[in-house]
């Protein structure tokens, strides 16, 4: 978002632009593409999800902008012009949907050969259609083209994937949340799975930030846990951007329970469809993911066999003592500020252990050097589980001596973790 200015390029060139301003700051516009005299405008303004404008370029005005696309259910992320129209790049609860707008002012959904993430679109104003880099669960990531028709097809220039996945399925669902929202979800598997709640299964969530963090992507190491007889799943709880700002704000400060309430709303869900039962199931979660994995864990350590918290957040209320800490205020709150010390509170997993209660087995990991979630997260939350749990089970810290917050881990260490991660796994759910 920013103050929108626009000139003639001719003018701007030869050093005498008169600059006109179309939008400012409080209009939340996100995205401009021009068209002639026509100036397109991606609004946020009043319709978090987002709405798209029409005004002229000689004339710009959002009070008399035309609305060419209303806001809709899902997020509209991004726009970009082909001679053919404009593309609409749309966010629908963790999967992408891709529209075109015409010159006859008519929008068209066009038809994606799979339930993916589209990452961008390529467009050129002088030429029809579009190619887009589209990946799914099942599918490695490729150049699509899309032409006036409305026609995807590979254009074969990406290198596919050498793994055979005819055997792997991906499914979609939704699950009510305690307070009636729908919540989406994904599981991967193997075809002709048996229901009978005795699968192995591992459901991630993240649900902070804004950020879609679960969204179609190859599926790669984890088909090694699929092929072991687990399902992998991932639940696009409240806190998270896959309904734009909204779905983001109900899971921020004060509203943080919902992201591990829908989480755990999801694990119910697909226990009642007899695809797991509390005996086989684990959640996992990394990052801000720890704060979802932490607390549905210590809230209802009856649902789950097992947890694995990867580089996560335990402990957020001592935030104050990280090199990054008070960048985080937005979002858990200020701890100077008594609603923002309760929000804390509340989100802290750490605090909320209670002596004598049978957890599940936990999998805490840390990286030495890591600056966004300090090592003395797992650590404690280890240790306070270690002293509080009756079960029985493991509570195991994981550390790598040469690694930090896993984003620049090499392969072979994201491998040895993936390893002990499903070793984990399979010890604890197979029963």
């Amino acid at each position: 978002e920013g103050r929108g200015f626009i000139a003639h390029r001719a003018d701007v060139i030869a050093g005498r632009a008169r600059w006109t301003r179309f939008a400012g700051f409080e209009d939340e516009v996100t995205d401009v593409e021009v068209d002639g005299d026509n100036l397109y405008l991606l609004a946020n303004m009043g319709t978090p999800r987002g709405r798209l404008l029409k005004t002229s370029v000689s004339a710009p005005s959002l009070i008399t902008a035309s609305v060419v696309v209303p806001q809709g259910p899902f997020v509209l992320q991004n726009i970009t012009r082909a001679l053919d129209g404009i593309f609409l790049r749309i966010m629908d609860g963790g999967i992408s949907r891709l529209q075109r707008l015409g010159h006859d002012g008519r929008v068209t959904d066009i038809a994606l050969p799979f339930d993916g993430t589209i990452s961008a679109v390529y467009t050129e104003a002088g030429e029809d259609g579009a190619l887009i880099s589209l990946a799914g669960w099942l599918t490695s990531a490729g150049i699509y083209s899309v032409d006036t028709g409305g026609h995807v097809a590979d254009t074969g220039i990406t290198p596919k994937s050498a793994v055979d996945v005819r055997s792997y399925e991906a499914k979609r669902f939704f699950a009510a949340a305690k307070d009636g929202k729908q919540i989406p979800y994904t599981l991967v598997h193997r075809k002709g799975l048996k229901l009978d709640g005795r699968a192995p299964t591992w459901i991630s969530a993240y649900g902070s930030y804004g950020i879609a963090a679960y969204t179609p992507s190859f599926a790669g190491r984890t088909l090694a846990l699929v092929d072991a007889g687990a399902i992998v799943g991932y639940a696009n709880v409240r806190g998270g951007g896959e309904y734009g700002r909204e779905w983001h704000k109900a899971g921020q400060l004060a509203n943080k329970p919902n992201t591990w309430r829908d989480l755990i709303a999801v694990c119910e869900d697909l226990c009642g469809k007899k695809y797991t039962s509390p005996q086989h199931l684990a959640i996992g979660g990394r990052s801000a993911g720890g704060i979802a994995v932490g607390r549905a864990m210590t809230e209802r350590p009856d649902l789950f066999a097992a947890v694995v918290d990867g580089v996560g957040w335990s402990n957020p209320l001592r935030y104050v003592v990280e090199q990054d800490g008070y960048g985080e205020e937005p979002e858990w709150g200020a701890i100077n500020d008594f609603s923002g010390y309760r929000a804390l509170k509340s989100i802290d997993s750490y605090q909320s252990v209670k002596d004598g209660t049978p957890y599940p087995a936990v999998l805490l990991t840390t990286g030495v050097t890591d600056p966004r979630v300090a090592p003395f997260h797992a650590a404690k939350m280890t240790a306070r589980l270690q002293a509080a749990t009756n079960s029985g089970k493991p509570i195991l810290l994981r550390v790598d001596y040469d690694a930090g917050h896993g984003i620049g881990s090499t392969r072979t260490q994201q491998d040895r973790e993936a390893a002990d991660t499903y070793a984990f796994l399979l010890w604890q759910l197979r029963g």
